[in-house]
């Protein structure tokens, strides 16, 4: 695949995640962790709260070394707080 082919569909995967409703959207290389060990401590601190998942073995070596198939990963976020909605007097100041 072409460089120009590539940046076409990266631009096209983004152009449906935004129609989606997705707020930001990114494509990044999957490639093994260079935090390996601040994510073990992470986990080890009790850091992930009730994300109990985020422990389990398997999960932690899937997200330090992922499978060598993938290449890219899109990636997504979606802003959930909206100004005012649901605040109790002296939140979401400052």
């Amino acid at each position: 695949m072409s460089t120009l082919d590539a940046t076409s569909r990266t631009g096209t995967i983004k152009e449906e995640a935004i129609r989606l409703g997705f707020d930001l959207v990114g494509v990044a290389e999957v490639r093994p962790s260079e935090h390996a060990q601040f994510y073990r401590d992470w986990i080890a601190a009790g850091r992930h709260g009730s994300m109990w998942y985020l422990e389990k073995e398997d999960a932690v070596r899937r997200r330090l070394q992922p499978d060598t198939a993938f290449r890219s990963a899109v990636v997504v976020g979606l802003n959930y707080y909206t100004s005012g909605e649901g605040e109790r007097e002296g939140e979401g100041e400052g």
